[in-house]
């Protein structure tokens, strides 16, 4: 678990390769004010599909803490490109279905516990 002056944030490794499949789950900052279920907004970073593009440096960086601030459960997904073993295109549709169903059983272990 990471801190940042944003709120809590969370990296979730949901592959095998811990640098290209994982997820940051930025939490609500203003979570003591307003009770779950929280809404969840997911953020996928683009870069042409080219491997020096991530999540980290595509320009997308003020989202997630921007949607935290908010209420929101924020997700940044960061995932195999082009050049990686196992990226590309034909992969892409299996990644999604993974990690929309790994999100939804976070939302009901996060939701149902308090």
């Amino acid at each position: 678990m990471m801190g940042s002056n944003h709120g809590k944030i969370e990296k979730v490794v949901y592959g095998e390769d811990e640098e290209t499949q994982f997820m940051n789950l930025h939490y609500p900052t203003n979570s003591p004010s307003s009770p779950p279920p929280y809404p969840v907004v997911i953020i996928l970073h683009g870069g042409y599909w080219k491997n020096k593009y991530g999540v980290e440096n595509s320009g997308i960086g003020g989202l997630a803490p921007f949607f935290a601030s908010h209420g929101a459960i924020a997700v940044e997904i960061e995932y195999r490109r082009r050049d990686h073993e196992g990226g590309g295109l034909e992969f892409q549709f299996q990644l999604l279905k993974s990690i929309f169903i790994i999100l939804y059983l976070i939302h009901l272990i996060f939701n149902s516990s308090f």
